[in-house]
């Protein structure tokens, strides 16, 4: 018997492993999205002067999980810059299971000559600490990927790069009260950026 679980718990992990790493990719391969002539990003963040935050309005519960649910944000940096740090935070009231919650972001950089690719990003799952949900990839390390926050380099952005953020906060609707009749509910995501 106890062979039987320790198998049962590798294969698990095995599964857990695997979604971790196919989200890891979804998000990258969402770089593509920029490159539609027709896409528009949901805001244009000016952190031109040393920093600025942003809540994003989430998608309808039970929105299928494609790269444009995310909401997606242009940064508008100086010519020249050190580099930059972002946050994503949770922008509502506390999910109804905080461990059945998570916050997924990526960061990406866009080169006009050499296309986007994902320069940092993670996923950050909900654990209850004295009465608050905290986000980390610590939580669920073996679901998770990426960091708590992203920190990028500085560039000449004036012309070469431009840089964009996904973000999208998502809890399982366990109560059956949180967003109606759907499994998957979403919630307003606050993105902090600064350098």
């Amino acid at each position: 018997m106890k062979t039987i679980c320790y198998i049962a718990a590798a294969a698990l992990l095995v599964c857990f492993y695997s979604i971790a790493y196919a989200d890891q990719k979804f998000m990258a391969n969402c770089a593509s999205l920029v490159t539609v002539s027709t896409f528009q990003p949901e805001k244009v963040l000016d952190v031109t002067s040393g920093g600025a935050s942003y809540t994003t309005v989430p998608p309808a519960p039970d929105s299928s999980l494609a790269c444009y649910h995310y909401h997606w944000i242009r940064l508008k940096l100086p010519i020249i810059f050190s580099g930059f740090k972002m946050i994503a935070s949770w922008g509502w009231k506390q999910a109804d299971f905080c461990e059945h919650s998570n916050i997924e972001y990526a960061v990406y950089r866009k080169h006009a000559l050499f296309g986007l690719t994902m320069v940092g990003g993670g996923q950050r799952w909900g654990k209850p600490i004295k009465g608050n949900c905290t986000y980390s990839v610590s939580t669920f390390p073996i679901a998770s990927w990426g960091t708590d926050f992203a920190q990028v380099g500085g560039f000449n952005s004036g012309v070469t790069f431009s840089f964009y953020i996904a973000v999208l906060s998502w809890y399982h609707n366990h109560s059956g009260n949180s967003c109606g009749s759907a499994v998957n509910c979403y919630a307003p995501s606050v993105v902090l950026v600064w350098y």
